[in-house]
């Protein structure tokens, strides 16, 4: 799915859950990375393939945030849009799905995108809400739901290796 972003600023107060990136987990990802930039290649697309150094999901004002933080210097304020493929349930991890970002940022010289940036990302598909947010209205208010929030995608919070946050948000779908 292919998306244009709009960059804002990251959210200062939140409510995290990290993914921990376990050693299954991290050769699956190796091993569906590396086809999907073979792929590319196939393609004549050269991606460029970033490491994450972990994962984590943002509840903010009752919606989801994905959080990715790649080994990398790479200034994500540069990013222009963000593709994912179809998301696909992780088998050896109930409850998780897998995509592959692929973020394409312009470059600085001209107004074109530069190589693809390829990125594997696994993700819980729905948390509870905060119980901090849900307990603050009165027992009788329909606002105070416990119900789960699915995880559409649209959220994204960028952190690179020196720790500089870039959020993203997906306005629209192509």
């Amino acid at each position: 799915m292919a998306s244009t972003t709009e960059n804002r600023e990251a959210p200062q107060e939140i409510q995290e859950q990290e993914v921990e990136v376990d050693e299954e987990s991290k050769q699956k990802l190796s091993d569906r990375i590396a086809k999907e930039a073979a792929r590319l290649k196939d393609l004549k697309l050269v991606p460029l393939v970033l490491s994450v150094k972990n994962y984590g999901v943002v509840r903010h004002n009752n919606s989801l945030i994905n959080r990715i933080e790649v080994d990398t210097g790479f200034d994500f304020g540069l990013i222009k849009q963000i593709m994912y493929s179809e998301p696909v349930p992780c088998d050896w991890k109930p409850g998780f799905n897998y995509v592959h970002l692929i973020l394409l940022a312009e470059t600085a010289s001209t107004t074109a995108m530069s190589h693809p940036i390829l990125i594997p990302y696994i993700y819980p598909t729905t948390l509870l809400p905060d119980p901090d947010t849900t307990n603050t209205k009165s027992s009788s208010s329909s606002s105070g739901s416990t119900k789960p929030i699915k995880n559409d995608l649209k959220e994204w919070l960028l952190v690179n290796a020196k720790g500089a946050r870039v959020r993203h948000s997906v306005n629209e779908f192509h």
